[in-house]
C-alpha cells in the first residue's frame, strides 16, 4: 500500500538551512509525503522561505505560530499530520534522497511499528562519525523487555525515526522541557510499539555547528529538565528492567557533560548546579563503581567530579589548555 507519511519540521530561525532541509525532502524517492513547515516565530526569513516552497509543492502545509518552542511545534505538526506513519527533522539538517522509501520499506517488510536508520555526523561540512550497524537487527518486543544491547542500538533522537501513527497518537511533548525531550518521547513511544526495526544503512544528516546545543552554556533549568525527565521515565516502569537502568547510565553521563561545561563556561551562579550534581554523585557512588556498562575513565571522571571537585577541574582545564 502507498502510505502516506507525514513529515513534522519546526522552524526557528534558520534561513542559512532551511532551503537544504526542504529540498531534501522534496527529492524524496518516496512521493506520498505531507510535509509539515512550523514556523515557530522567526524574525529572520525563515517563514518567508517556507511559504515560497508551499507555493511549489502542495504537498507542504506551513504553520505560522508565535515562538513557542520545538516541541509545542512538533505537538502542533502531530495535531495536523494527516498520514498513516510519521517522521520529523530538524530544520537545519538534512536527509538522503530515499530515507523515507528506505524506512517504509522496512516498517512493511517487518511488520514494525517504528524504524530507524542510521545517522551522519557532520562537522565543518566533513562526516565525523556514522552510527549504523552491518545488518539490520529486528527486536520483537517493547521497552520494557530490551536487554541493555537492545538500547544501545536505538539512538535517543526522534529525526531518524518512522512512527506508526497508532503509536504515537496520544503521545505529546512535554513543553515544560528543553532537553531530554526527545528521550522522553522516545520512552512513550516504544512502551507503546510491538517492536522496532534498527536499520542498517545511515540516511539522515546531522549537522553540529557551533552554537548548538552541545556547546551551550549550561543553566539550572537544563540540569533540572533532564532530572525530571528521568523520573518521568522511571516512572514508567513497576520493576527494575535493563531500560530503567540504561537511563540512570544515560542520565550520569550527562552529568559528565554538565560538569565539563560548568568549568568551561563558569559563573558564580553554576556553583548551584556543580552542588547538585556532587550530591546525587555521592549519594550513587556505589553504583558508579560497580556499573560495568562504565568504562574506567567514566567511573574515574564521575568519581572525581563528586568526590575531589578541583582536581577534575585542574585536569580539565589542563587538557583546553594543550589543545
Amino acid at each position: 500500500m502507498n502510505y502516506k507519511i507525514s513529515i513534522i519540521i519546526p522552524v526557528y530561525n534558520v534561513e542559512r538551512y532551511i532551503e537544504r532541509c526542504i529540498k531534501s525532502v522534496l527529492k524524496q524517492t518516496y512521493e506520498n509525503l505531507e510535509i509539515i513547515l512550523i514556523d515557530d516565530g522567526s524574525t529572520d526569513n525563515s517563514g518567508k522561505i517556507c511559504d515560497k516552497y508551499a507555493k511549489i509543492d502542495n504537498r507542504i502545509k506551513v504553520i505560522h505560530q508565535n515562538n513557542k518552542g520545538v516541541s509545542h511545534a512538533r505537538n502542533e505538526g502531530i495535531n495536523t499530520a494527516t498520514g498513516e506513519w510519521i517522521g520529523f527533522i530538524d530544520s537545519d539538517d538534512y536527509i538522503e534522497e530515499d530515507m523515507y522509501e528506505y524506512l517504509i520499506n522496512l516498517a512493511l517488510d517487518y511488520d514494525s511499528d517504528i524504524a530507524q536508520c542510521g545517522i551522519f555526523f557532520e562537522e565543518n561540512k566533513t562526516i565525523k562519525n556514522i552510527f549504523t550497524f552491518s545488518k539490520n537487527i529486528f527486536v520483537d518486543y517493547n521497552l520494557k523487555n530490551f536487554t541493555f544491547n537492545d538500547l544501545k542500538k536505538f539512538s535517543n533522537s526522534i529525526w531518524n525515526k518512522l512512527y506508526k501513527k497508532e503509536v504515537i497518537k496520544y503521545i505529546r511533548y512535554d513543553i515544560r522541557f528543553s532537553i531530554g525531550e526527545d528521550l522522553l518521547f522516545n520512552a512513550y513511544a516504544m512502551l507503546n510499539a510491538r517492536n522496532i526495526i534498527f536499520g542498517a544503512i545511515a540516511k539522515y544528516h546531522y549537522i553540529k555547528y557551533d552554537n548548538s546545543l552541545s556547546h551551550s552554556k549550561p543553566d539550572k533549568t537544563k540540569l533540572e529538565n533532564v532530572d525530571i525527565v528521568l523520573s518521568n521515565i522511571y516512572d514508567l516502569f513497576q520493576d527494575e528492567c535493563y531500560a530503567k537502568r540504561y537511563f540512570k547510565i544515560e542520565q550520569f553521563r550527562n552529568y559528565m557533560d554538565m560538569s565539563s561545561k560548568i568549568v568551561r563556561f563558569y559563573e558564580k551562579d553554576f556553583e548551584y548546579i556543580k552542588n547538585k550534581v556532587q550530591k546525587i554523585i555521592r549519594k550513587n557512588t556505589w553504583f558508579v563503581i560497580k556499573t560495568n556498562e562504565f568504562t574506567i575513565n567514566e567511573r574515574l571522571k564521575l568519581l572525581l567530579i563528586g568526590w575531589v571537585w578541583w582536581i577534575y577541574k585542574s585536569l580539565l582545564s589542563a587538557i583546553w589548555k594543550n589543545r
